[in-house]
């Protein structure tokens, strides 16, 4: 007998939605567990991708380009929570873009130029 699991029971229910699910790329998402961590070369984090968690990191590299100077290791997580928000964005514009990644899930200084939302290009004065 198959297992139930709320994706087959969604199916059988609404399999309008379930391919609707499957064909459109669903960014990925801060779970409730697992807070970031700051470790020697940047900030450890995890997102989730529908049930699956992914690892992420973000450089001590990224990190100061967000800050705008070179960070100590103690200053990482506060560099982090003031740009979580564009930091997410990023890796959840990156994890769409790829076909397949490696863990870690790394966030670099060109990531956060490449994946730049329009929310986050500063506008002329």
């Amino acid at each position: 007998m198959p297992r139930l699991t709320s994706e087959n029971a969604c199916a059988e229910h609404y399999p309008e939605t379930v391919q609707h699910l499957a064909d459109s790329p669903m960014p990925l998402t801060r779970p409730i567990a697992n807070s970031p961590v700051a470790i020697p070369h940047g900030v450890q984090f995890f997102l989730a991708d529908r049930s699956k968690i992914v690892h992420c990191v973000i450089t001590s590299a990224g990190l100061s380009k967000l800050a705008g100077h070179d960070l100590r290791t103690d200053q990482f997580e506060g560099t982090f929570q003031k740009h979580r928000d564009r930091i997410e964005s990023t890796a959840s514009h990156k994890y769409d873009a790829l076909v397949a990644f490696y863990t870690p899930f790394t966030i670099t200084p060109a990531d956060l130029t490449a994946y730049r939302s329009p929310s986050h290009i500063r506008q002329p004065a």
